[in-house]
């Protein structure tokens, strides 16, 4: 065991006796381990246990046990803990005689070498292990070797276990559900009857040994000569075997006759024995009856004899029934003909007759051939000498009367009892009714059931305040009259809220006693340790008297602080108390009595400690706590077992504010509530203290579940703190619920879910989970409803509708939690391309610029104001400018912050590469997506440009580029972006690239292209249900915060320049005049590093001789950073114990919910970023508990921030350029009112799709679990929570940019609604609305809108919608005999539409697909022609042919004057024939029908083949008298390019002709072109529509009369399964009206 690399921390509880740590499970398991390997037989001093007493009390605990996987260090751990067991195995190991224990040699007592360590050890890691499915992303660490070799046998352990239970103590023994299940495990089967209906039957019906038992198979005969007859249930088995054992059996019959010569021997009535039980169990294993009755009668009958008989030899016997040569089985020779065959076969047969060796004549056979022939001769000579001898058997022992059996006796089965846990025999206690002192008695009940009204802090006199400010900040607020500020209603909410407050501040007693001196608290502390010392003594006699020797032997519980309270704690959760010794009353008065004591003696200690120390306002803060002053600790005992295992008081305010919170139904404004949220001020206790209060309080009965939620950012410290301060002694377990769509729970998994809430609610566990968990769990049950699954939907509806019952939410943060701006939403369908996609910008006539220009930047004019003149792709790019100008995307997106607002995912589990909203810096939200699809295309355009592109993207771009079709032409133009002089010239062509040559790819490819490419401030917002009810006592926390912000202490504002660097701002705070311990980046300003990097960077410009550790965040997890620069957990670092040596850096997200307790002269620097609003400034200012009370503040602000802050501060009277913390405050507080303004619109908007999914949900009865949910529901709950998606430009920007009032927009929205609204939440929304939307007006559109997608896997396609094309039957191809007429090259020509069954004009391939309709049939050349069987594909009906086109390859040139289209089975046809024709008549002169491959150019320089001279029918190079008219002409190979989807062209007469044919006239446009396109003559894609224009344009190969472009872009993306690239001949022609030079 080696763990000298690790460090733990571990705390001496000298109250409790125990050692404590900090980290759970790890260094729980690390110091059971430490107790265990330390064990005595006699009880350590300070423990009053010993050792394996101890070990096994904390791996009983809570805080030992996981839901969650362990890690590495805990396996090993646990390893070694499950070694501790000594080895333990039968032997021999294959019978369970003798129990051989190898006891380790570790120096560790035999008697502490526990038979558990192993048995719990290994069910702590197999519960850790049950929802591995939850953490698909966790390592999955190898299991200790202890557990994978078999050293133990664990069913031994367990017997073992058991064998020496009653000699453990019983703090050392297993849990009860363990014993349990040890209990099951190693209980004998009880043994139960073989027949239930015996019969009367006696004899049985004859059958023939060798015509039954012996017919046919394999038999492998079995001696019975050394068979002991007993036991007799090894015959359950054997008996099943009698075909290989009935020969022994009746040899070893006969032999026990012969020798008894006529007596009764031994044998042979153990032998009859034998006959009659296998006779009772013939039923159960298959044996017939009489095969036995013959055993009987050989045995039985001295005529029948054996003597004369040779018994078959006791071997193997294969194919029984094979007894003459079988051919089949006689191997052949590879040198045997059949002749030779045949006279082998003879020759077998003859040596079989005469039982002789196979001689293998004349070498016929080879060696291997010769044996097996001798083996198959062996093989049926034994067959027939065992069916000879089982014949004579029959014959023999049928020859006399056969002997029959007793009559089966029917028999009840027997009752068997086990011993039960309940009914194991427990060493009872003498129970002695001593008489309790009444004093100390009359005191505990005092203490214990009453409220404390003792205090030992009673002041002589009082003594005035004097840090409080009076009067109130007026400045803070703009001028209500000032017309700029607009939301004047939010404005005065917030001001009369902290006015509210401030009174409220002012009118508090404005005196404090005063405090006690260290020698009267002495005094108490002395006093109270006396009355306790008497009080336990007084408790211990009353237990153990008459009962000292059991006590005193470890056979009863240990009388340690641990344990009693663990009785305490049993008869407080259960009354009945099933253990083995109950606590009278008196007993458990007493006992609760010294736990107060104990109780208010820590908090004297915590007192002297300060004052020894001179902490004078933790000394003040102490002592003016008056514990149990509002609550009676024996109703909250759980509370009371919190403050003494924490060392803490729980204050009067933490008391009011949990039971204000535990009320389940609470009457506010004359209606009843059952949400409220409370505020507290920071450093209240909020997560450490009232939290688990609400949580042990609400798990405490099996009426209710607690859930907490927190953030994911806080849930791994939530999950820490829990698990330490419940792990413990209050023995409650930490449940971690997680769910995302990609975990794809099934049922199993879903019911294992299940059991695990129901286990937790019997057993008071809690809870850990996220919103994100919730609503994805949520979600998940309705996709499953829409994937048809319906079993696991229904078991998902069966845990809501259990937990609605059930569980009890505790929302930590909960303005966060229930902000606005964030929802959940599931992707359902295809992913669909943004409009117009690649398309950009054009050229377009002066007229027509106005019109353009009006609907991009008037906000009245709509898209009505296009249709007519523009074409619906150029309308689309319209919207889009307009989008981006006028409806504020641009503007919107300009105004968030890289790495702060958005950001790209880092996550590998985050397969997606556009920008997502980010919570914080460097923080982005998991599986979340930006609402609006152009505000996330431009921001990850800017993601993109402010961040450098990571090596693995930039292999992503160039793999992706090799993938194109024309990758030159792309790198080309990347490359052309940079100065040739200053490239490698190893880089400048793409053919040079190679990326599998490292050093090119690291120093010349990527750095070439890397830069190339709790408070109340948002009350308003909280959901109608949910109220917002503040305790009197808190309703001053606002005038708190703002009054310890403005004291002079905090008067320090620093501004920084235009693109400050992470490394600018660390060195100004270096160099601060004052020492500055605590960043808190609330503003995100360090945006260009990690903190890791940014924490690194700090201590390494910090002073060396102070500063020793960072202390920073890295996955939501707290660590340090030493001078060495190694990192480990906080929570186990020498750090956590030297806060003063320590800077600590804490990210914008983690600004809330941390909680250190800085020293008392700590300074910290906070970040004033862009848009920053009150309720994250106080969260992060709040981070200095001690704020106004020896913590102080200094602010840095950003460029952008000061100019703001500036522009604030010259509206009021004073105009000097001195900053002060009230000028920040007006800055922030005027975010936070903008703020909530904007989130009254998105909180309207929600309120409308809350109602629609409660209306989705109004079938389910979620009281009533006998509700069966049948299939039908489930689909209709799934189709009526479906809510479309709009990304049509028309539908976000194509209506008039008309500003509304909140109140109006929502009006708007809610009257399209068409399923029923809730009536309440629609007044309260209006309401609302009425009172704080305004008169200001806003567009409707929800631009900024944040929505948390959680996207599917596998390419994020909904794979259930995009289905693959239903299996089709494919036509059968024939040839036509019409085809063959194409050859003849003497006669007629043909005339093909004569036969419209074999030819066809062009269009009609398009026959049965969308394209027909576009192609403009009537338009297309006459000498164009397609066979019927090049248009066949599939012979399936009414189904749509565009996935079935044929790709056009073979052609042929009949007479160089039509060009006909041909399958390839045509073509391979004609081939073959024109090939013949042309070799007979040997012709000098070149063919004119020519069968020719055509290729489309789908890369830059690629071959089309069908010029290609020597891939013709008949190679025409070897033709002299060759000329040109053999080429196809341009205009022919334009209506190719056209059908075959070409994108590139060889020349430029190629690109003429192809324009031509579609009768366009693209950029770059000669003069009289220009000229033609402003008179409107040529269209903005190119297009010229009239044929006068096009005659005096000189385009007169013009075949299309409308625009054939929609048609053209989708015959490309048919027949290339992609878009056209516009850098492509042809795609830059249709997309961008522009030809492509040839250079």
């Amino acid at each position: 065991m080696s763990f000298s690399r690790q460090y733990f921390v571990f705390i001496l509880n000298d109250r409790l006796q125990i050692l404590q740590s900090t980290d759970s499970p790890t260094g729980w398991l690390y110091l059971a381990l430490l107790h265990a390997m330390t064990s005595h037989p006699l009880p350590d001093h300070y423990t009053g246990m010993t050792g394996m007493e101890r070990a096994f009390q904390l791996l009983n605990s809570a805080g030992c046990w996981s839901d969650q996987p362990f890690d590495e260090l805990s396996l090993n751990i646990l390893g070694e803990i499950a070694s501790i067991s000594p080895k333990v195995n039968y032997y021999p190991e294959h019978l369970t005689c003798t129990e051989k224990i190898d006891w380790n040699s570790n120096g560790i007592p035999y008697s502490m070498q526990h038979f558990g360590y192993y048995l719990i050890a290994k069910k702590l890691i197999d519960s850790s292990q049950l929802f591995n499915f939850m953490y698909p992303s966790v390592k999955t660490n190898k299991i200790p070797e202890v557990f994978q070799v078999k050293m133990h046998n664990e069913m031994l352990l367990k017997k073992l276990y058991w064998d020496y239970r009653d000699s453990y103590n019983p703090t050392a023994r297993l849990s009860a559900e363990m014993e349990k299940d040890i209990l099951r495990a190693t209980s004998i089967k009880l043994y139960r009857q073989t027949l239930k209906d015996c019969s009367n039957i006696t004899n049985y019906s004859a059958v023939r040994l060798v015509d039954d038992l012996y017919k046919n198979g394999n038999v492998n005969l079995t001696s019975c000569s050394t068979q002991n007859w007993l036991p007799l249930c090894q015959w359950l088995t054997k008996g099943s075997q009698l075909k290989a054992l009935w020969v022994g059996l009746l040899q070893l019959a006969d032999r026990f006759k012969r020798e008894a010569a006529g007596k009764n021997t031994d044998d042979i009535q153990r032998f009859e024995c034998l006959l009659k039980f296998l006779h009772y169990i013939s039923d159960r294993c298959q044996i017939k009856p009489y095969y036995l009755q013959m055993l009987k009668t050989t045995l039985n009958v001295s005529k029948i004899s054996f003597a004369f008989l040779t018994f078959p030899p006791f071997v193997s016997y294969t194919n029984i029934e094979q007894i003459p040569i079988v051919k089949t089985f006689i191997p052949r020779g590879e040198c045997c003909d059949l002749c030779q065959n045949t006279l082998s076969i003879a020759e077998l047969d003859r040596c079989w007759r005469e039982n002789c060796e196979h001689p293998n004549v004349d070498g016929m056979a080879k060696s291997t051939e010769k044996y097996a022939n001798n083996k198959l001769l062996k093989s049926s000579g034994c067959n027939l000498k065992l069916r000879l001898f089982l014949e004579c058997v029959q014959s023999l022992i049928c020859s006399v009367p056969i002997k029959q059996f007793d009559i089966k006796v029917s028999c009840s089965a027997q009752n068997f009892v086990t011993e039960s846990l309940k009914d194991h025999y427990r060493i009872q206690m003498k129970i002695r009714n001593k008489t309790i002192e009444p004093e100390l008695l009359q005191s505990a009940k005092h203490k214990f059931h009453q409220f404390n009204t003792y205090s030992f802090n009673q002041p002589t006199k009082s003594i005035r305040k004097t840090n409080r400010q009076k009067e109130f900040p007026q400045g803070i607020f703009p001028s209500i009259n000032n017309k700029n500020n607009r939301p004047s209603e939010i404005t005065n909410y917030f001001k009369k809220q902290l006015s509210e407050s401030w009174n409220k501040l002012l009118l508090d007693d404005e005196y404090e006693k005063e405090n006690p001196s260290t020698e009267e608290i002495t005094q108490h502390l002395d006093l109270f340790r006396h009355e306790s010392t008497k009080l336990y003594n007084e408790f211990s006699k009353s237990i153990t008297l008459s009962n000292e020797q059991l006590f005193e032997a470890g056979l009863l519980f240990r009388i340690t602080p641990t344990v009693l309270i663990s009785l305490l704690l049993e008869k407080d959760l259960d009354p009945e108390n099933v253990s083995s010794f109950k606590l009278t009353n008196n007993q458990y008065t007493i006992l609760g009595g010294i736990i107060v004591n104990w109780t208010l003696e820590q908090q004297m200690e915590r007192a002297l400690h300060f004052a020894t120390h001179n902490k004078r306002e933790d000394f003040r803060n102490e002592v003016s706590h008056i514990p149990h002053s509002n609550w009676k600790p024996s109703e909250h005992i759980p509370w009371l077992v919190l403050e003494l295992e924490m060392n803490i008081t729980i204050r009067e305010i933490q008391i009011k504010v949990a039971n204000h919170m535990m009320q389940p139904n609470m009457r506010v404004d004359n209606s009843t509530v059952q949400n409220i949220v409370t505020q507290m001020n920071m450093g209240e206790g909020k997560t450490s203290v009232i939290l688990p209060m609400l949580a042990v309080y609400l798990s405490s009965s099996n009426l209710s579940l607690a859930r907490i939620i927190v953030l994911k950012s806080l849930f791994p410290t939530n999950y820490q703190l829990l698990r330490y301060k419940l792990g413990g002694l209050l023995n409650r377990r930490i449940f971690p619920f997680a769910c995302r769509r990609d975990m794809n729970f099934k049922d199993q998994q879903i019911n294992q879910i299940f059991e695990r809430f129901k286990h937790g609610l019997r057993n008071c566990d809690i809870i850990l989970t996220t919103p994100e968990d919730i609503l994805s769990f949520d979600l998940l049950t309705i996709d499953k409803c829409r994937r048809k699954q319906f079993n696991v939907g229904r078991s998902m509806l069966t845990v809501q509708q259990w937990l609605k019952t059930y569980a009890r939410d505790v929302l930590d943060e909960s303005d966060e939690i229930l902000h606005v701006k964030y929802q959940l939403i599931y992707t359902v369908g295809a992913q669909q391309q943004v409009h117009t996609g690649a398309k950009r910008c054009r050229n377009y006539h002066r007229k027509d610029k106005q019109i353009i220009l009006s609907f991009i930047l008037k906000p009245n004019s709509s898209i009505d104001d296009l249709n007519n003149n523009f074409s619906d792709h150029q309308i689309q790019l319209f919207l889009i400018l307009r989008g981006l100008l006028l409806s504020d995307v641009l503007f919107i997106a300009l105004k968030k912050r890289h790495r702060v607002n958005y950001g790209i995912n880092s996550n590998h589990h985050f397969k997606r590469l556009m920008a997502v909203p980010f919570r914080a810096k460097d923080v982005a939200s998991d599986r979340t997506e930006f609402g609006h699809p152009d505000v996330a295309l431009i921001l990850t355009h800017l993601s993109y440009y402010s961040s450098v592109l990571n090596d693995q993207q930039l292999l992503k771009c160039f793999h992706r580029l090799s993938e194109e079709k024309d990758p030159t032409l792309i790198y080309d133009q990347w490359i052309s972006y940079d100065e040739k002089d200053q490239i490698s010239s190893s880089i400048q062509e793409w053919k040079s690239v190679n990326l599998r040559h490292n050093q090119q790819r690291i120093h010349f490819l990527f750095p070439t292209f890397r830069n190339n490419i709790g408070t109340n401030d948002t009350q308003l917002l909280l959901p109608v249900h949910i109220c917002q009810n503040d305790l009197p006592e808190l309703q001053k926390t606002d005038a708190i915060v703002v009054n310890n912000l403005l004291k002079s202490e905090n008067e320090n504002y620093q501004t920084l320049a235009m693109n400050t660097t992470s490394k600018d701002i660390l060195h100004q705070i270096v160099n601060y005049h004052q020492s500055i311990n605590v960043i808190l980046d609330v503003g995100g300003l360090f945006t260009d590093g990690t903190n890791r990097e940014i924490a690194m960077e700090w201590l390494k410009i910090s002073h060396k001789m102070k500063i020793h550790y960072v202390v920073y965040f890295d996955a939501d997890r707290i660590y340090v950073c030493d001078r060495q620069y190694h990192h480990y957990p906080f929570a186990t670092s020498p750090a956590c114990e030297r806060l003063d040596s320590c800077i600590f850096y804490l990210d914008d997200i983690h600004t809330r919910g941390t909680d250190f307790k800085f020293p008392v002269t700590f300074k910290a620097a906070l970040t004033l970023g862009n848009g920053l609003t009150k309720d994250r400034f106080v969260q992060a200012a709040m981070r200095m508990r001690k704020l106004g009370s020896g913590h102080s503040l200094a602010f840095w602000s950003s460029y952008e921030v000061h100019q703001q802050i500036m522009k604030l501060k010259r509206k009021k009277e004073n105009t000097n350029n001195f900053i002060n913390v009230i000028d920040i405050l007006r800055w922030v507080y005027e975010n936070t009112q903008q703020a909530t303004w904007d989130g009254l619109n998105l909180w309207a908007s929600q309120s409308l799709t809350f109602q629609r999914i409660f209306s989705a949900f109004r079938n389910i009865q979620w009281n009533n679990h006998q509700q069966i949910f049948t299939d039908e529901l489930m689909e209709r709950l799934a189709k009526e929570c479906l809510e479309p998606e709009i990304i049509e430009l028309k539908h976000m920007y194509g209506s008039p940019r008309v500003a509304k009032t909140l109140f109006d927009i929502y009006h708007a929205r809610y009257q399209q609604i068409n399923h029923n609204l809730l009536t309440d939440i629609q007044e309260e929304v209006l309401k609302r609305l009425i009172e704080y939307g305004g008169k200001k007006l806003r567009l409707s559109q929800l631009l900024d809108e944040e929505q948390q997608k959680e996207l599917e896997k596998d390419l994020e396609k909904e794979h259930q919608l995009v289905e693959r094309p239903s299996s089709v039957i494919e036509h059968e191809s024939m040839l036509h005999r019409e085809l063959d007429r194409l050859c003849d090259t003497d006669g007629l020509m043909l005339k093909l539409d004569e036969f419209p069954t074999v030819f066809r004009r062009l269009p009609y391939a398009f026959i049965d697909t969308t394209f027909s309709t576009i192609c403009q049939s009537d338009s297309r050349p006459d000498n164009f022609w397609v066979s019927t069987e090049f248009q066949r594909v599939i012979a399936t009906q009414e189904k749509s042919l565009n996935p079935f086109l044929r790709p056009p390859r073979w052609i042929i040139i009949y007479r160089n004057q039509h060009l006909i289209f041909l399958s390839s089975q045509e073509a391979n046809h004609l081939i073959g024939r024109l090939k013949n024709l042309y070799y007979i008549q040997k012709s000098d002169e070149p063919p004119v029908t020519t069968v020719r491959l055509i290729l489309p150019r789908t890369r830059r320089g690629q071959s089309i083949l069908v010029n290609n001279t020597m891939l013709t029918t008949s190679p025409l190079n070897k033709f002299p008298s060759l000329d040109n008219s053999w080429r196809i002409p341009f205009k022919w190979l334009a209506q190719l390019f056209v059908f075959n989807g070409t994108l590139y062209f060889e020349n430029v007469e190629e690109q003429r002709a192809y324009c031509q044919l579609l009768s366009l006239c693209p950029k770059p446009r000669t003069e009289e072109e220009e000229e033609a396109f402003e008179k409107g003559w040529i269209d903005m894609n190119g297009f010229v529509s009239n044929p006068k224009h096009r005659r005096q344009l000189q385009m007169n190969q013009g075949q299309f009369n409308a625009n054939p472009i929609r048609f053209v872009k989708q015959l490309i993306e048919n027949r290339n399964k992609s878009h056209a690239s516009i850098l492509s001949y042809v795609g830059s022609i249709i997309l961008n009206s522009r030809k492509l030079s040839f250079n």
